[in-house]
């Protein structure tokens, strides 16, 4: 799992402190496909390094986005309290997901592409637009 804390707050990290990319042979398909297409995207918003002009990370891949993102929420749920309904705390976050694949010198520049629409797919969002907690879809 990517490092969740920089030594310079925020998640930011000095260039040592960020992670390799990881080698694609040690990737299951989605990862190795969703690795390809989120370099690309990181590649056309001026690479992995920067902290203070580094341009955030482009919305695109959604379809690919949106499974990665949804099997991480998968991976990580757990029953909630109150309804028994399979739910995603927010930990690790989604951002977690995305910079796994392609670790990033400031991991907030993923911020727009995190935010990538899942309640199409039957994820419902907790806490309102900025929640970091979901249900995940009912299987009938």
């Amino acid at each position: 799992m990517a490092k969740g804390g920089g030594s310079l707050g925020r998640g930011r990290k000095t260039r040592e402190e960020t992670a390799p990319l990881p080698d694609r042979s040690q990737l299951n398909d989605l990862e190795g496909r969703a690795q390809t297409a989120l370099k690309g995207l990181v590649d056309d918003a001026g690479g992995r390094w920067g902290l203070i002009d580094a341009k955030s990370i482009p919305v695109g891949h959604l379809d690919l986005v949106v499974d990665l993102l949804a099997r991480w929420m998968v991976q990580y749920s757990t029953p909630h309290k109150q309804s028994g309904r399979a739910y995603f705390p927010g930990r690790p976050g989604l951002w977690h997901a995305l910079d796994d694949l392609v670790p990033l010198q400031d991991p907030n520049r993923w911020n727009p592409l995190r935010a990538a629409e899942l309640s199409e797919r039957g994820f419902e969002r907790i806490g309102g637009v900025n929640g970091a907690t979901w249900f995940l879809p009912t299987i009938s």
